[in-house]
């Protein structure tokens, strides 16, 4: 299985403090950050911040602007310290970051859910060729991306099978919360080997787009129980012994999908690790490699439709929020040291200026989240 990254934090990044704002480079912006995604245990690398410096070449940015960013350089997931190796109760985070990597936001947009900004344009590429009354399968539907796009789905009448990862802990209430963000169907991905599944996609049609999350799947072995599914049992028996029946459990639920889908279907895979290739021959989508080729005009049409879709609470997503001095919380929760919801995304959320936000909990009230002593998003 790919292995936990290691508690340690690679070399260069900066120090959290109270200190000037950072002195940015030519082309650089000096954010101090209002809510970034934890997805690392060593760095934030993307979020929504506060422009408090921008550098000499740089036009189109000012101090003030709200900004979402990516390649953030400089804010380590750890909480701010004092010389003395104190917590730093009046420590803030901030980062640096390439002016060509960052987006203005409007100053109301709502930090918890800015914060996932690529995210949020993600699920809408990835779902930029579906239409109204198109059946779209999601492998991974607890993440980030499966949960926004659940709400797209929902917002333009596509029926959503929404399949949690076989290894998420509670799945009930995961599967109720995909429900009330818009699945049509929201189960473990193991269901996709039962009769019932069948039966639903009989009801339903065959699924036009499939969409992976291949972040949690070991693609090389994977892959190789994919190539010999069609080859005689014998010559692939030794493979079968020696593959880890997590790997296993995968293949299959690919191949059933795959089942169950038109002749000519979209398979899609996001999460797609260095040096790994995508499962089941699927096209890989990356945010990145998306506006490297992209028209400008349809960048800016997406943007423009993200933004106003996050600014009426059309899309959003389920967080467990960590301050400043919260966030060594979050590292060990990444580390599997403290137990988490699966489908609460851990997320650094600044503590000075911010305020609640309100989301649909599964149980159909609507809530005000805050973190409580442990970082956890709970109901006020």
């Amino acid at each position: 299985r790919p292995p936990r990254p290691a508690l340690t934090a690679p070399s260069g990044l900066r120090r959290l403090s109270a200190a000037a704002p950072l002195s940015p480079g030519a082309h650089e912006i000096a954010l101090r950050l209002q809510a970034a995604p934890v997805e690392s245990v060593t760095a934030l690398t993307e979020g929504l911040g506060t422009v408090e410096a921008v550098g000499s070449a740089v036009t189109a940015f000012k101090d003030g602007d709200v900004v979402f960013a990516t390649g953030l350089a400089g804010a380590a997931v750890e909480s701010p310290t004092t010389e003395d190796g104190d917590v730093d109760t009046t420590g803030v985070l901030r980062a640096t970051a390439q002016a060509s990597s960052s987006v203005k936001m409007p100053a109301d947009m709502p930090a918890p859910v800015g914060a996932f900004f690529a995210k949020a344009c993600s699920a809408y590429r990835l779902l930029a060729a579906s239409a109204p009354g198109d059946v779209v399968v999601h492998i991974g539907g607890e993440s980030a991306i499966g949960q926004m796009v659940a709400k797209l789905c929902e917002r333009r009448g596509i029926s959503l099978v929404s399949l949690a990862s076989h290894d998420v802990p509670e799945f009930e209430e995961t599967a109720h919360l995909l429900d009330k963000l818009g699945a049509f169907v929201a189960a473990p991905a193991p269901y996709v080997l039962r009769p019932e599944f069948r039966a639903i996609m009989r009801d339903l049609g065959p699924a036009s787009l499939v969409i992976a999350d291949q972040s949690r799947v070991d693609a090389l072995s994977v892959n190789k129980l994919l190539d010999i599914a069609a080859a005689p049992v014998s010559a692939g028996r030794p493979v079968v012994r020696a593959a880890h029946k997590t790997d296993i459990l995968d293949a299959k639920m690919l191949l059933a999908v795959r089942a169950q889908s038109k002749p000519g279907a979209s398979f899609v895979t996001y999460g797609v690790r260095d040096g790994d290739v995508p499962v089941l021959g699927a096209t890989e989508f990356s945010l990145d490699a998306y506006l490297k080729t992209a028209d400008a005009a349809e960048v800016a049409t997406m943007i423009s439709d993200v933004t106003e879709a996050i600014l009426q609470q059309e899309i959003y997503v389920f967080v467990e929020t960590y301050d400043e001095q919260k966030l060594d919380f979050a590292r060990m929760r990444l580390e599997g040291g403290v137990y988490f919801h699966p489908y609460r995304l851990p997320l650094f959320l600044a503590a000075e200026g911010a305020t609640p936000f309100v989301a649909v909990h599964p149980d159909d009230r609507v809530t005000e989240f805050q973190p409580d002593a442990e970082g956890a998003a709970k109901a006020e």
